[in-house]
Order: C-alpha cells, then sequence, then structure tokens
C-alpha cells in the first residue's frame, strides 16, 4: 500500500475545509434521500455558513483570549522544558505521518461496520478531527515500528469515542437543544466518563451537592450583570487587569469574549436550520425501510461551545490552567497556544450537571492537571513526528500541545499502553483490545451512575431533564 500517495490524497481531500465538505455531504446525503433538489440547495447553504460562522466566532474567541495567553504565559517567570505550541501543530503533524492513511481508512470502516450491526447509532461526518485517533496510533507506530499494530491501538480508541458520543447524545439534544447531533470528538467526549464520575461525587458530599451558579440563575439574582454577554465582558476585564494588559487591550477583549457570548449561539441556530430538515427527511426514510436503524449525526465540538456556560468555564479555566503549571509537582509545561480553546477540553465539566458552574470549576480544574500530565508524557512522540514529518517550529526544545494531554488523559486505555512501549507491537495492540473492553464496561457504569440531583429545585429538574 502507498501510505505516501494516500496520505497527500486525504490531505488535499480536508485542505478543502468543513465549510466545504460538510455541506456538500449534506447536500449528497439530501439527494440519496429524496429531499427535494431546491431544499436540499438551501439546507447545505445554511448548513454551511452557519459552520462559517461557528469558525468566525471561534476565531473572535480564540484570538481574543489569545492575547491573555501570552500575558499570562511570559508572566509565569518560570523555566518549563516542554512548550505547548497548540492544537494545531498537532493536526499539521498527525496529517503528514503514515498512520493517518490507515487511521482515515480504518476509521470509516470500522464506523460503517459498527453502524451497520447495530453498535452505534453515530455516523461521523467530521473527517478533520480523524487526526485524534492519529496520536496514540503514532505513539505506538514509532515505539514498535509496527504501523498495524498502532492502527489497531488508534481504531480501539476510535470505538470508545464512538459509544460515547452514543451514550452522550441525550445530553446533546436536551441540553444543548441539538436533536439528531453527537460528539464523537476524542479529545472532548474522552472526557466524559472522569466529568460524570467527580460530578457524582460531588452530589454525595453534603454542602457542596446543594450548591448551584448558573446564567439563568445569576440573571434572576443580579439581573443585566448576569446575562452571558454581561459576563463574558466582566471576565474580559478581570482577565485583562489580571493579566497586565493595557485598559485599550483589556476593554477591546472584554467586548469580543462578550460578543462571542451573543454571536455563538446564534451561528449554531443557523447551522441547525440547514441540518434539522436533511436529518429528519433521511431519519424517517431509513427508519421507513430499516427499522431499527436510527442515526445521529458525529459534529465537530464547536457546536458545543455555543452554550453560554461552556464559554464561560473556559474563559476561567486559563488562569486556573496557567496557576496548576506553576504549582503542581513535576510538570514539564508551559501551557501557551492551547489556553484558548479551554472551552473545548472542559466542555463535559459543565454537560454533566447542565450548566452547574460551581461543579464545573472544580472538575475543569480537575481535567486541567490531568492534561498537563499528559501533554508532557505525550510531548517527547509529539516532537519526534514532527521532526518525521518535516514540520519546522521555532522552538529549540520538546514542544507539545494539551490537546495532546486530552487525547492522553481522557482514554484509560491510552496511558497503560503508552507505559509499556517497550513490548512487542503486536503484544500491545492485543493487549489494548482487552483495555478497551475493560474500558468500555467500565465508562458504561459511569455513564449510568443515578443522579440524585441534589443541586436542583424540582422545577429545574423538570425543565433540564425533560424526559427523565
Amino acid at each position: 500500500m502507498n501510505l505516501d500517495f494516500l496520505v497527500k490524497f486525504f490531505n488535499s481531500f480536508l485542505e478543502l475545509g468543513i465549510p466545504i465538505i460538510a455541506p456538500s455531504l449534506l447536500f449528497i446525503l439530501a439527494l440519496i434521500f429524496r429531499v427535494p433538489l431546491g431544499r436540499a440547495v438551501r439546507s447545505a447553504f445554511t448548513y454551511g455558513m452557519g459552520f462559517i460562522g461557528i469558525f468566525m466566532v471561534l476565531n473572535l474567541l480564540l484570538t481574543a483570549l489569545s492575547g491573555v495567553a501570552q500575558k499570562l504565559a511570559e508572566g509565569v517567570g518560570i523555566t518549563f522544558e516542554i512548550v505547548d505550541v497548540g492544537w494545531p501543530v498537532l493536526a499539521a503533524v498527525a496529517f503528514a505521518v503514515p498512520t493517518f492513511a490507515t487511521i482515515f481508512i480504518g476509521t470509516l470502516l470500522v464506523n460503517i461496520i459498527m453502524f451497520v450491526l447495530k453498535w452505534t447509532k453515530t455516523i461521523d461526518i467530521d473527517f478533520h478531527n480523524y487526526y485524534h485517533w492519529v496520536v496514540p496510533a503514532t505513539v505506538v507506530y514509532f515505539a514498535t515500528n509496527n504501523i498495524w499494530a498502532g492502527t489497531i491501538v488508534g481504531l480501539v480508541n476510535v470505538v470508545i469515542t464512538l459509544k460515547l458520543a452514543d451514550w452522550t447524545e441525550k445530553d446533546v439534544a436536551e441540553w444543548w437543544d441539538l436533536p439528531g447531533i453527537s460528539i464523537p470528538h476524542m479529545s472532548t467526549i474522552g472526557w466524559f466518563p472522569f466529568a460524570n464520575l467527580i460530578d457524582w461525587i460531588i452530589d454525595h458530599i453534603p454542602g457542596l451537592n446543594k450548591v448551584r451558579i448558573d446564567t439563568k440563575g445569576l440573571q434572576e439574582k443580579i439581573g443585566v450583570l448576569g446575562e452571558p454577554m454581561v459576563v463574558g465582558v466582566i471576565i474580559g476585564v478581570l482577565l485583562g487587569l489580571g493579566s497586565r494588559m493595557t485598559i485599550t487591550e483589556t476593554l477591546t477583549m472584554a467586548m469580543n469574549l462578550g460578543a462571542s457570548m451573543i454571536l455563538m449561539p446564534r451561528m449554531i441556530s443557523l447551522l441547525m436550520e440547514g441540518l434539522v430538515p436533511v436529518f429528519t427527511s433521511a431519519r424517517k426514510f431509513v427508519l421507513d425501510r430499516f427499522p431499527g436503524y436510527d442515526f445521529r449525526v458525529g459534529l465537530d465540538a464547536a457546536v458545543l461551545v455555543g452554550k453560554p456556560e461552556v464559554l464561560i468555564n473556559g474563559m476561567l479555566m486559563v488562569p486556573i490552567m496557567v496557576l496548576l503549571a506553576m504549582i503542581l509537582p513535576g510538570n514539564k509545561v508551559l501551557p501557551f497556544a492551547d489556553l484558548a480553546v479551554l472551552a473545548f477540553f472542559t466542555t463535559w465539566a459543565v454537560g454533566v450537571n447542565r450548566g452547574n458552574l460551581f461543579r464545573s470549576v472544580i472538575i475543569g480544574t480537575m481535567i486541567c492537571a490531568a492534561m498537563l500530565y499528559g501533554a508532557g508524557f505525550v510531548g517527547p512522540t509529539l516532537t519526534q513526528m514532527g521532526t518525521a514529518s518535516g514540520f519546522e517550529t521555532d522552538v529549540s526544545s520538546v514542544y507539545t500541545s494539551l490537546e495532546g494531554g486530552a487525547i492522553t488523559g481522557s482514554q484509560m486505555i491510552n496511558v497503560p499502553i503508552f507505559a509499556l512501549l517497550g513490548m512487542n507491537g503486536w503484544a500491545l495492540a492485543g493487549l489494548s483490545i482487552v483495555l478497551g473492553a475493560i474500558a468500555l464496561f467500565v465508562f458504561k457504569k459511569i455513564v449510568d451512575l443515578p443522579k440524585a440531583h441534589n443541586d436542583l429545585t424540582k422545577e429545574q429538574r423538570e425543565e433540564l431533564y425533560p424526559n427523565g
């Protein structure tokens, strides 16, 4: 198999970008499921415009937070061995290694097989983020020189991610109001079992289990100051002052954060305006002809980040992550570039309790700590991947990505596999299958933990959990 050719082919395909790939696939899907041509065209364009809007707002948000990240990182005053260069570097490096081709093809096949066998409802069209599974695959490949063993490890992660996407689609439909969607975004969904377990523990700690802070409650108590837009501005001002930005920089950044709070939900609504009609027709078509074959469309976690509580928690995690880097024993990583996207990694810290910001800060802090250690652990391999792929960076030492830490830390299968890299490649592949089965068993138990809802009144419970 000519893997270099396949890597270049898939890269050419992905270079089209989600705003082109996603609506094109939706248009083809609409025609397959006999949606009228005019309606199919409108839905595809609307869907694509929604993605363009989401990424424009994300860029606004990331640009605003990156200024804070730079100031905070510069002000740490401690020497670190490893620098966080951000998820774009992780993606660029992953797109250029041979395991990218085997993982891309393998993921498509695994997803189709699981769907046909009714082992998953998720049809993952989030092709760009297939690189998440390339990281664990490449770690094993580089250590054992066995590309197929590495591919198996990566695909075991695919299976776990698809199942977690299935198990959380109810939360996505109810709290995020995104029916028919699931989120097989590994560095996001992988934290769901951890977040759900910690939330369950908090629910059984007297005193803490009664505390609830959310945007709706803030609005009821303090009026306009509790509105998400205003909360974003206030957090922006505090972050700017805390990182010693100028008044002009602080106010500009604060207004951009406030604008993100308003614009992101509206862009997601636009995306759903295009998706829902086609999904509804497709779902009816499938269920009429193939009873039992219900499905969900797997999308990027960007569609979840628009929730005000998720954005707020992500902003709060920025100074917390820098503080953790300074005080955690044994940490080698200077968090920098990925500070701006912490909302992605801590999404489920908010989602498991449907918006309790008090709990989300606790859970998010624990996730950030795990990511720092994970990023340090995967750093040498990421640097090796960059060298092998010809990637050039200004960083002269070892570099990493906090997302690499998320991929390491969020899937319990990866840590023991990475710790045993001296083993034979095929032995590692077999062990990954066993560990994957154990992980699914454990994760399902955690997913099914009964919710006590001690932080909710009866009315809140009925509102946030309409189907129990």
